[in-house]
């Protein structure tokens, strides 16, 4: 009996300190909770931030990007340009000593008309002198034409050149009659040479009639 009495008394002394320990944790646990939301707040709010700062950063540097891009096309456009004009100028310096006579050529051209002069002049005085009433005279065949184009243009050039300057001549002796003989139609030949090859035939023809009809 004394013993159930204290085990009573035992477990009545106990109940009130059990009662206690709940009702202090539940007055501190509101304030770090409200720590806690404070804190996450912050963290939002610096991870915000961060962002931020980044999508600056990386509109920034899409800006950088764009100007060394068209900076970049500038440069290459001006060089276009600046290439261009080179060539142009390159161009407009060969047309213009196209035009210019060289006079290396010329003189070569003169002394090959010279030399052509002195054969026909003492041709036509040998044939005089031994009573030849004709002389053919070979010029341009049909197979020249195969020659490079440079070689033809030389050829009919001389052959206008002749045709011009030896006209003066036949025409002052008053007794010689050219006759071209060939296909003066053709269309390969010059305008310019065809043109003199029969200007030469029909004034030396006119002035031979009229030293016959002189005579």
């Amino acid at each position: 009996s004394p013993m159930m009495h204290s085990s009573r008394r035992n477990m009545h002394s106990f109940h009130p300190q059990h009662h206690h320990h709940p009702a202090a944790a539940m007055a501190v646990h509101p304030q770090q909770q409200m720590m806690m939301q404070q804190m996450q707040q912050m963290q939002m709010m610096q991870q915000m931030q961060m962002q931020q700062h980044q999508m600056a950063a990386m509109v920034q540097f899409q800006q950088q990007q764009q100007q060394q891009q068209q900076q970049h096309m500038k440069m290459q456009a001006q060089k276009a340009n600046q290439m261009s004009r080179q060539k142009q100028q390159q161009r407009q310096r060969q047309q213009q000593q196209k035009q210019q006579p060289d006079p290396d050529e010329n003189n070569k051209d003169n002394n090959n008309n010279n030399n052509i002069d002195k054969g026909l002049v003492e041709q036509t005085k040998e044939n005089r002198v031994s009573r030849i009433e004709y002389c053919t005279l070979f010029a341009f065949s049909t197979e020249n034409w195969s020659r490079p184009t440079s070689e033809i243009s030389t050829i009919m050039k001389l052959m206008e050149q002749m045709a011009v300057r030896y006209r003066d001549t036949a025409i002052r002796e008053g007794n010689i009659q050219i006759k071209v003989l060939g296909d003066l139609d053709d269309e390969r030949i010059p305008e310019g040479t065809r043109r003199e090859l029969q200007k030469l035939e029909n004034d030396t023809m006119l002035s031979c009639q009229k030293r016959i009809n002189q005579s």
